[in-house]
């Protein structure tokens, strides 16, 4: 036969864990459980830190005093400005995730 069974229960359980629920979650099920808390902690350091500063930035681009008459409008500007300011911090991060 092939993949699963070659691959073993437990193993594969642990791959859906950490593919589809959290990347370290299979380390825990597996019982190595220091690996899986580093593996979960730099995840969400890797993800959260960029998106924050992310929205930080879109709400200091924001005209202060300023309408802009159409959401849409004001959307994309904010948008824009704030990836402007956060791009290569944002890549950099998602680039450590998929190596991680």
């Amino acid at each position: 036969m092939g993949g699963v069974m070659e691959l073993g229960k437990e193993k594969f359980v642990a791959l859906l864990l950490s593919g589809l629920i959290c990347p370290g979650a299979g380390q825990i099920y597996l019982g190595r459980k220091l690996k899986g808390v580093l593996i979960i902690l730099s995840t969400l350091v890797l993800f959260l830190y960029p998106v924050i500063l992310f929205f930080v930035s879109v709400i200091r681009a924001a005209p202060a005093g300023q309408q802009l008459d159409d959401v849409m409008v004001r959307t994309v500007y904010l948008l824009s400005t704030g990836w402007a300011a956060q791009a290569n911090l944002i890549i950099n991060c998602f680039i450590a995730l998929l190596l991680l």
